[in-house]
C-alpha cells in the first residue's frame, strides 16, 4: 500500500509539468476526419494524459498524449458502450454485451465476462483493482481482482448509473463516512458501498421522483454527489447523498456529468441522440452553485471526462469531440 501512495504522489507532482507544457491545447479539436455514428463514452487518467473513447460503430480509440494524437485501440467489438480507466491509464475496462479489459494502455484487449446482463455502466477505483459493473435488470457486479472474477452483489434490481470514489476518509485517518462506489437503481434509489462492494447501503429512496436518471458523478471522498435526469434537472448533494437540491433545470436531458477531484469544477452535457435534439455544455467553478454555458456550441453531447486536477476536460458528442484546459 505504501508503494502505491509513492506512485500516486509522483503522478500528482507531474501535474505541475503538464500544466506548464500543454497550455496550447485550449479549445483544440482532438480528432478530425469522418465521425462515427456516435461517441458513446469517454474516460481519462488522473492528469488527463491517457484518454479513451467508445463509438457506436464498434470501435475504441485511445490517446497517450493528451488527445493530440490517436490510435485505434479496438474495432468490431461488442464492448463499446461504456468505458473507465484507473489513475495511470494502464487498466481500462469497457462494457457492452460483454466486459473486456486492457492492462497495457489500450494496446490489446481480453474479454473477462462473456455474460450479456443488459449492462448499463462500469467504473473502477484509482488502481484499477476494484471494478463495478451494473445491469439494467440483474443488479450490481463487482470484481476485486482487476476484472478477472465477477461476483453478484447488492440488491437484485435494475441499475442505471454507477461511479466510484477515489479515496476514503479512514485511509487518511480523517473523520467522515467511507464509501467506495455509488449506484442508482431504475427506481431512483441511491446506494453506496463502504467495503469495496461487499455490502450496499440504501442512502436515499426515490429522491428524484419519476424523473429518469441518466448520469451520476461524485467527488473523490463522496461528499459531493451530482445526478442528472431526463427532464433536464441537475441535483446536488453536499452531505454524501443524504439530501439533494435542484441546482439546474434546463429542460434538456443531462446525459453526462464530470468534475475534478473535489468537485470545485463541475461540467455537464445535454442533448438527446435518440431524437437528434442538440444541447450544450455547462461549467461551474464554484462546486455547482452557478453555471455558465460553454462556447463549444450546440451539439448532442454524450459524455464528459475531467482530469482530477481539473486541467483537462474532454467532451464527447454524437459528431465529434473536443478538449480544453480549465
Amino acid at each position: 500500500m505504501f508503494s502505491k501512495f509513492i506512485i500516486l504522489f509522483a503522478i500528482i507532482i507531474s501535474v505541475v509539468k503538464v500544466l506548464a507544457e500543454n497550455k496550447q491545447l485550449v479549445k483544440t479539436s482532438l480528432r478530425s476526419g469522418s465521425a462515427p455514428a456516435q461517441y458513446n463514452d469517454i474516460t481519462t487518467s488522473l492528469i488527463g494524459q491517457y484518454v479513451y473513447v467508445t463509438t457506436d460503430d464498434g470501435k475504441i480509440y485511445g490517446s497517450s498524449v493528451y488527445g493530440k494524437e490517436w490510435f485505434t485501440s479496438a474495432e468490431n467489438v461488442n464492448y463499446n458502450d461504456f468505458i473507465t480507466t484507473d489513475y495511470t491509464g494502464r487498466y481500462v475496462y469497457a462494457i457492452g454485451s460483454t466486459i473486456a479489459k486492457s492492462d497495457n494502455h489500450g494496446q490489446s484487449w481480453v474479454v473477462v465476462n462473456k455474460n450479456d446482463k443488459n449492462w448499463s455502466g462500469i467504473s473502477t477505483d484509482r488502481w484499477g483493482q476494484w471494478v463495478y459493473a451494473i445491469s439494467r435488470d440483474s443488479g450490481l457486479f463487482v470484481a476485486a481482482d482487476w476484472g478477472n472474477t465477477w461476483t453478484h452483489r447488492g440488491p437484485a434490481a435494475g441499475f442505471v448509473a454507477v461511479d466510484t470514489n477515489r479515496y476514503t476518509y479512514s485511509e487518511f485517518q480523517l473523520s467522515g463516512p467511507d464509501s467506495n462506489a455509488w449506484a442508482i437503481s431504475s427506481a431512483n434509489d441511491l446506494y453506496n458501498t463502504p467495503d469495496d462492494g461487499v455490502t450496499w447501503n440504501l442512502v436515499a429512496s426515490n429522491k428524484f421522483g419519476n424523473d429518469k436518471v441518466l448520469s451520476l458523478e461524485t467527488s473523490d471522498f463522496g461528499n459531493y454527489v451530482f445526478v442528472g435526469t431526463e427532464s433536464g434537472k441537475l441535483y446536488k448533494s453536499v452531505n454524501h447523498g443524504v439530501s439533494f437540491s435542484v441546482v439546474q433545470n434546463i429542460g434538456t436531458p443531462i446525459t453526462a456529468i464530470s468534475c475534478d477531484g473535489s468537485c470545485a469544477f463541475v461540467a455537464y452535457g445535454t442533448g438527446d441522440a435518440s431524437k437528434n435534439v442538440a444541447g450544450n455544455l455547462y461549467e461551474s467553478n464554484d462546486y455547482g452553485t452557478t453555471f455558465t454555458t460553454s462556447d463549444y456550441g450546440s451539439q448532442v453531447w454524450t459524455a464528459i471526462a475531467t482530469s482530477k486536477p481539473g486541467n483537462f476536460i474532454y467532451a464527447a458528442s454524437a459528431t465529434g469531440f473536443v478538449g480544453k484546459i480549465h
